[in-house]
């Protein structure tokens, strides 16, 4: 009976552990992880379904595929945001270079 008890603890041990592991993830833990499809990554950054497919096609952004479907996890969106992130204080020439009808750079 004392073995049983044992193994009994131990289970009930492991899935606390297992809850409390899970509980710790934070939401950009779970968004890292989430897989999205083409248009709704398309919408979280904020671009169409044909730019999205432009990205995945030019290599700009990360995906996966499984069978006949895109996947574009929260990871490959983050990566991609932050590669198109303009650092503090370039904003401004950047805009007064398109309001002149000059490329940036």
């Amino acid at each position: 009976m004392s073995n049983n008890k044992q193994k009994s603890d131990l289970k009930l041990s492991n899935q606390r552990l297992l809850q409390q592991k899970r509980l710790e993830l934070t939401s950009d833990d779970l968004f890292c992880r989430q897989g999205f499809g083409v248009v709704p990554a398309g919408k979280i950054i904020g671009v169409s379904p044909k730019t999205m497919w432009r990205l995945i096609k030019d290599g700009a952004i990360g995906f996966r595929r499984i069978g006949k479907r895109v996947i574009i996890s929260g990871k490959h969106i983050d990566e991609y945001l932050a590669s198109c992130e303009i650092p503090a204080g370039e904003g401004k020439r950047l805009a007064s270079n398109i309001l002149k009808g000059r490329r940036a750079g």
